[in-house]
This record gives structure tokens, sequence and C-alpha cells, in this order.
């Protein structure tokens, strides 16, 4: 019986090495490959004014920041393409912010978050304490 289960096992290995194929790692062309990256971080709330968002997010470890997008992102022409985008967001999906850079330098944010405002997600800013709303670009964001 032993002989027959050693015949066995080293015919296996035998084909298994004989159908073996070389692999290879495909050549990477880096020329091809995008400067573009991306994160995202959970949302708490987004509390809005007249002219500027203020968006509570999650951090890293523990605890929320807050950063103010102007709501003149939203708008945009050929010569300065939009920096402010919606999605829309359903189901048990939560709500979260997509920040998108170029080569390390911002291109956009993304908000993803429900449509209707009269949810506990929406809210409204005392507009006296909102501050950087002429602002061109977003900070680095504080996820520690």
């Amino acid at each position: 019986m032993k002989k027959i289960v050693l015949c066995f096992a080293a015919l296996v290995l035998g084909a298994a090495a004989l159908t073996a194929q070389k692999t290879t790692q495909p050549k990477l062309d880096e020329s091809k490959w995008s400067s573009v990256t991306y994160f995202n971080v959970p949302l708490y709330k987004v509390l809005q004014t007249e002219d500027a968002y203020v968006v509570i997010y999650a951090k890293n470890k523990v605890g929320a920041a807050s950063t103010t997008i102007p709501k003149k992102w939203a708008k945009g022409n050929t010569e300065n393409p939009r920096k402010l985008k919606f999605r829309t967001v359903r189901g048990t999906l939560q709500p979260f912010m997509t920040v998108v850079k170029d080569d390390g330098k911002f291109v956009r944010v993304i908000l993803s978050v429900p449509t209707t405002k009269d949810t506990d997600f929406w809210g409204i800013a005392d507009p006296n304490k909102v501050t950087d709303v002429d602002k061109d670009t977003l900070e680095e964001l504080d996820l520690n």
C-alpha cells in the first residue's frame, strides 16, 4: 500500500513538474503611470454658510477635524475647472470626502453626501466664525 501511495505521489509531482510553466513578471512601463492620487476621509457633518461649507471629518486615530471649502469652487469655466463636486450616497453607505491630487498638488475635492439637507448630517454654521472663504486650494488635512 505504501509503495502505491509513493508511486502515485511521485507521478503527481512529475506531472506537475512537466506541466509547470515559467512565470515571468511583465515589464512595467512607468511612462504610462498616472500622477493622480486620492484619499477618502469619513465625514461627520457639513455645516454651511452663504459662502462656504465647513466640513467636519474623521481623523485616522481618534477625533475629528474641520476644513472650510468655498462654495465658489463648485462653479468652473474653461480656464479654471471646478474644484468641488458632489456625489449622492444612499442606503448604508456613510458620507465621505475624496481629495484628489495631481503630482502632489490639490486638484479637487468630492463630497459624497446625502442630497436631502433636512437630515442631521447637514447644519448651519455661524458666518462670523467661518474663515478662509476666499482660499484657492485645500490645505493639507490633519489626519493624525
